[in-house]
């Protein structure tokens, strides 16, 4: 998850040496974030769906050497100076990277069903940040050193052999071990499939949508702030790369902690919400920045902006596995892969539509801002309207525990059927007595 991340985020702190490199537009710069998106409306769910069947270990296995083939193109791509190959690379990882994500997800779900569960997510999520925060600090650093493009890339590629490694150290270590409600629901359960997703609630479909919306103001925000940085505040490569790392860290260390909140207390909806609030705040604080030269007043919102997020990912990852039924997991977080992916294809291609074609520097940005809050906002409509149905239906999702108390609610469902079968049973005896009197 480390390595993976940390490879994923290697051309956003570069984005004026890469645009410079291929004399690329900022759009087209963006079409690189854009393409490794763009097979990820399809594929991960693909992925989920075949991760269900042949087993997570192995999907772990196939996706770590489809990404490794990727950011290898990526980086041939460097040394030919070919923008053309540099896409097809990031369509490649992107396949290989985003179903990676997917199916180590349902693996970390298999392990900890209904015990620490966001807590564990939640750890994954630190070290996938720790990556991306890393990535932003020492790319420019050796950039700065070196002078050398490619040699990132290629340190990029030598991180995925490893990953590559570790994925063949675990197939055999999970061809030994298994959950035990693996073991449970292994032997009676149907084969996921694509017709599963008519058993998919309302909980799950407005938790995915959310996603959609709020992971525009957090991933694509991260994609493309580095050019806004620069812009806006006259900063350097480096200290942009120093400045994006503040959400990661502040996500980092902050992900635990909300993950065992979670476990301890519940209160999803509520903190789904409270954290959507957060992400859209710190949107419209660094909307309203003024463009001071060397000024580091965006601190304050780019922290607001990870801790929001740690909170965020805690509860929403850590949400979805009690909304569907168990042999689905794969296919349910191959499903909110793939529409997220959508809001992440979409995203970046408007805010290059922004920057390229709207002349004036403080209009682009207000636009760019302006994109980003609305997307927030209709991200915590439906963050509300997931509060409104939990509050109605038991509180199954707010509660400590979702499966003992989907249990209790079960039986208390089960007792007032057979209590109201019992009264009907008895007035129908009354009846029969009062006519037989009568």
């Amino acid at each position: 998850i480390f390595a993976m991340h940390f490879v994923q985020e290697t051309h956003v702190p570069m984005q004026k040496e890469i645009q410079n490199h291929f004399n690329i537009s900022t759009t087209k710069f963006n079409m690189l974030t854009s393409l490794y998106s763009l097979p990820n409306i399809i594929l991960p769910l693909i992925g989920g769906i075949m991760a269900d069947k042949l087993g997570l270990h192995v999907g772990i296995l196939i996706f770590s050497c489809l990404a490794c083939v990727g950011l290898s193109l990526l980086a041939i791509s460097i040394n030919a100076n070919d923008f053309m190959l540099a896409m097809i690379g990031k369509a490649v990882f992107g396949a290989g990277a985003e179903s990676l994500v997917v199916t180590e997800s349902g693996l970390i779900s298999s392990w900890f069903f209904g015990k620490d569960l966001a807590f564990t997510t939640s750890v994954s999520f630190g070290f996938a940040r720790c990556g991306m925060a890393l990535n932003g600090i020492i790319n420019p650093f050796l950039y700065e050193q070196t002078g050398n493009l490619s040699l990132l890339f290629w340190l990029a590629v030598l991180l995925s052999i490893v990953t590559c490694f570790v994925s063949v150290v675990g197939y055999f270590l999970g061809k030994k071990h298994k959950p035990l409600i693996e073991q449970e629901n292994t032997e009676n359960a149907e084969p996921a499939s694509l017709k599963d997703f008519g058993s998919l609630g309302y909980p799950y479909w407005v938790i995915i949508f959310n996603c959609l919306f709020v992971h525009i103001g957090l991933l694509t925000f991260q994609g493309v702030a580095t050019k806004w940085l620069q812009d806006q505040f006259w900063v350097t490569t480096v200290e942009a790369g120093y400045l994006l790392s503040i959400p990661y860290w502040a996500s980092a260390m902050l992900s635990p902690f909300c993950g065992k909140i979670l476990d301890n207390y519940g209160k999803r909806p509520q903190i789904l919400c409270f954290a959507t609030l957060g992400i859209l705040m710190a949107h419209i604080y660094m909307a309203l920045i003024p463009n001071t030269p060397r000024s580091f007043a965006v601190v304050p919102g780019l922290v607001l902006l990870g801790m929001s997020g740690a909170m965020y990912c805690a509860v929403v990852w850590g949400t979805i596995p009690y909304t569907v039924e168990y042999r689905v997991k794969g296919t349910a977080f191959g499903l909110n892969t793939s529409v997220l992916n959508g809001g992440l294809t979409i995203g970046p291609l408007v805010i290059g539509f922004f920057m390229d074609n709207i002349k004036t520097e403080e209009l682009k940005y207000k636009m760019t801002s302006g994109f980003f809050i609305l997307c927030c906002f209709l991200g915590l409509i439906l963050a509300a309207g997931l509060l409104y149905w939990d509050n109605i239906n038991g509180g199954l999702l707010a509660s400590k525990n979702p499966i003992e108390t989907q249990k209790k609610l079960e039986e208390e469902a089960e007792k007032a059927k057979t209590k109201k079968e019992q009264s009907n049973k008895y007035l129908a005896q009354m009846t029969l007595t009062f006519i037989s009197s009568g």
